[in-house]
């Protein structure tokens, strides 16, 4: 009884020192509210999410309209007015104008009368204001050639002169002008005036072509071509001709139903005014998914021009690489449990023993002077319920601040263009004291300086009393991305740099460290790691954590394993292992290739 009150007391005074409330202590009341608040929220938290979300979808909605409405106008019209002057020389066909030639009508009343009542008579030729016929068209190439390039046509005009009987103080004149076929015109305001008795010859040198864009363009100008043609050659030809019968038809109009007039302009009135504030309310819809638009797209040209646009996984051999990290090597030896009563230790590890029974050589074919010699780190791998295995490693830098090691191959001699370097393992056999019939194996693993491994379940086996040649092939690299793109992974070197050598390095070590820390708040021990520096204070993975803090600790556990996201670079070493006896290593006509094509 007594114990239980002091464990609990124990128990209590951990988690207090520890930051975290048990939510056992926690009143029921208090904790529904808690949870009432935070549903109220998240579901707050989800309204507002798809509020954003309709908003988005009906902006970008109208955009698509606006931009489809755009596309349309923009593939219908040409995007410029092109005016254009050409002179008739350079032009294949080309319209032939009409000629309008005007003299004055004298008639037989008084003088009075005639002041009032002066008309002009006019005579046109290719003059089509009425009718049904279309232009006609002049080939310059069946005309025949004059000797001057400065025009194309000639016009011969002789005026002769005729007796006048009434009104003889009056000179008459002759007006003449030169048009569009389907204009109007008035040759005594815009003509020139000629004289009787007298020749002209006129050259027509040069036409212009004005063309003009239809709405929604400001030109805003009128095919009355298109659609004379669409009206079964019927209606106005030119704007001067259509304001013309628009006017005659307007005073008619309204001269005889007057209160019409005033009903439709109070009705044009009041549509123009509805329009002008549709008009309004688009541009403002407008403006604001643009506005959205232009936000979106700074946010994705940031992190477009932050982050490249492809995963780049590059797969390289050592023997094309200049320079490479070296991996790390770790041997583990499986020590029998001893059954008599002399396992005073608690994982049965001879730990006298190890240093005798494995040898490990690391030996170098590029460079024979270069070995790691390194100081080998000790640690230990679970091998099966609480039975460990020691491991001896080189070049492992799990929790040290220790830089990565690159091996030079500038001005090293190349013996093989498939292996970089090979590796002699050189295991002893030994005297096993307790279990003969079970035989000791060693682990032997190769892998990323930064990445705790359990060789018994990842590497290769080997046995006592042989030799081991292991060649080194390939390294691969894969590049990953972090966030915003998919792969989502971690720069675990960069950010070891930025906090000056501290933290994980590898997303196996932040897992490791996470289920550390679990078991550490839970049962204050040493459990959940890969590689142990050492099993002090070790306890069963087994065991179940204190029911009033299990919940706190979930959730310690989820967030810790959220930051462990993958690494950005991750290395992957590719070897191979042959075994040969005693009588083989000394035969010097075995080569390394040999030995090498045993491993395949």
């Amino acid at each position: 009884m007594d114990r239980k009150k002091k464990s609990s007391n124990t128990e209590t005074s951990s988690v207090i020192s520890s930051g975290v409330i048990p939510i056992a202590s926690l009143p029921t009341p208090e904790l529904n509210k808690k949870q009432r608040t935070s549903e109220s929220a998240c579901y707050a938290l989800g309204a507002w999410n798809i509020f954003r979300l309709s908003v988005f979808l009906a902006c970008t909605a109208i955009l698509f309209y606006q931009a489809n409405e755009f596309r349309k106008r923009f593939y219908t019209y040409p995007t410029s007015v092109n005016i254009g002057k050409t002179s008739f020389s350079k032009r294949g066909s080309f319209p032939l104008p009409a000629v309008t030639v005007c003299f004055e009508n004298h008639f037989k009343e008084s003088f009075t009368e005639l002041d009032r009542n002066r008309f002009v008579t006019c005579f046109s030729k290719n003059l089509h204001l009425y009718d049904g016929e279309e232009g006609t068209f002049a080939d310059n190439y069946g005309v025949k050639e004059d000797p001057s390039p400065d025009y194309l046509l000639a016009l011969h005009l002789k005026i002769l002169p005729w007796e006048l009987t009434i009104d003889p103080w009056h000179a008459p004149r002759i007006f003449f002008a030169l048009h569009s076929p389907f204009e109007p015109v008035n040759p005594v305001h815009d003509g020139v005036t000629l004289s009787v008795e007298s020749d002209y010859f006129m050259q027509i040198t040069r036409l212009e072509e004005d063309h003009l864009l239809p709405y929604p363009y400001r030109t805003n100008c009128l095919d009355y071509e298109a659609l004379w043609k669409e009206n079964n050659r019927t209606g106005p030809r030119s704007q001067k001709l259509g304001s013309t019968v628009a006017a005659l038809s307007s005073a008619e109009i309204c001269s005889e139903r007057k209160s019409s007039c005033l009903e439709a302009r109070k009705k044009c009135n009041s549509i123009f005014r509805v329009s002008l504030q549709w008009r309004i309310l688009n541009v403002l819809t407008f403006s604001v998914c643009t506005i959205v638009l232009l936000y979106q797209s700074s946010e994705f040209l940031k992190r477009f021009y932050e982050y490249p646009t492809n995963i780049k996984i590059e797969k390289t051999s050592f023997s094309t690489r200049d320079a490479f990290p070296i991996p790390a090597f770790t041997v583990c030896y499986r020590t029998p449990p001893e059954t008599s009563s002399a396992t005073n230790t608690l994982h049965c590890v001879r730990t006298s023993l190890l240093p005798h029974i494995i040898s490990v050589s690391i030996i170098f074919i590029y460079v024979m002077e270069l070995a790691f010699h390194g100081t080998l780190k000790t640690s230990f791998v679970k091998i099966e319920g609480e039975r460990f295995a020691k491991c001896y490693s080189d070049n492992l830098h799990l929790n040290d601040n220790e830089k990565e090691r690159i091996f030079e191959k500038r001005g090293v001699q190349v013996h093989s263009a498939e292996v970089l370097f090979d590796i002699h393992l050189n295991i002893v056999a030994t005297e096993v004291l307790f279990q003969p019939w079970i035989f000791p194996h060693a682990y032997f693993a190769i892998h990323s300086p930064f990445e705790p491994i359990n060789p018994v379940h990842s590497g290769e086996r080997l046995r006592l009393g042989k030799h081991y040649f292991v060649t080194v092939t390939r390294l691969e690299e894969d590049h990953l991305l972090p966030y915003p793109y998919q792969t989502d992974c971690m720069d675990y070197e960069g950010l070891n740099k930025e906090n000056n050598m501290t933290g994980p390095r590898s997303q196996e070590i932040c897992l490791d460290l996470c289920r550390a820390e679990y078991y550490k708040k839970c049962r204050d021990c040493n459990a959940g790691l890969r590689m142990y520096e050492t099993l002090d204070n070790y306890c069963g993975e087994y065991d179940e954590c204190f029911y009033d803090i299990f919940e706190d600790m979930s959730k310690i556990t989820e967030k810790c394993h959220a930051k462990c996201k993958p690494d950005c670079r991750k290395l992957k070493y590719h070897y191979k292992i042959a075994k040969f006896t005693i009588h083989e290593k000394t035969n010097r006509s075995i080569t390394a290739q040999e030995l090498l094509a045993r491993g395949q």
